[in-house]
């Protein structure tokens, strides 16, 4: 369960890039298409609540990132970081602004989560063996 904390750090990443994008307001292109994301920010409230969430998932991300350096080798956390923030600013960008996910996507995130869990794995069998 050491994985936890640098995964829980590249979610919390894609989750303040998304609020940075609803308070941005570039969740869409044209009006007449907004998606459920930008339909749902309007007024200067829920811009600042808005703003708030980032704050606290940037300190949480932080938070975790750290826990993950004192459990883990550096390598480990980094790699376990970007795949999951990969992941989850795919899942987010489809469920929250419908973004298109092609196939290359996919394909590129399997490869990216096969790649991470070959390193970790890899690098705790050659500390067992040293």
């Amino acid at each position: 369960m050491q994985w936890l904390s640098p995964v829980a750090s590249g979610c919390l990443g894609a989750a303040g890039g998304a609020l940075m994008r609803f308070i941005g307001g570039r969740a869409h292109d044209d009006a007449s298409d907004a998606s459920l994301g930008t339909r749902l920010v309007s007024g200067h409230l829920v811009q600042l609540s808005l703003i708030g969430g980032y704050v606290l998932s940037q300190c949480l991300m932080f938070t975790f990132h750290n826990r993950g350096l004192r459990a883990l080798p550096l390598l480990h956390v980094t790699v376990l970081n970007l795949a999951a923030n990969a992941v989850a600013s795919t899942v987010l960008g489809l469920a929250l602004f419908g973004e298109a996910v092609a196939a290359k996507t996919v394909l590129g995130l399997c490869l990216l989560v096969t790649g991470s869990s070959l390193i970790v794995r890899g690098e705790g069998k050659k500390a067992k063996r040293a």
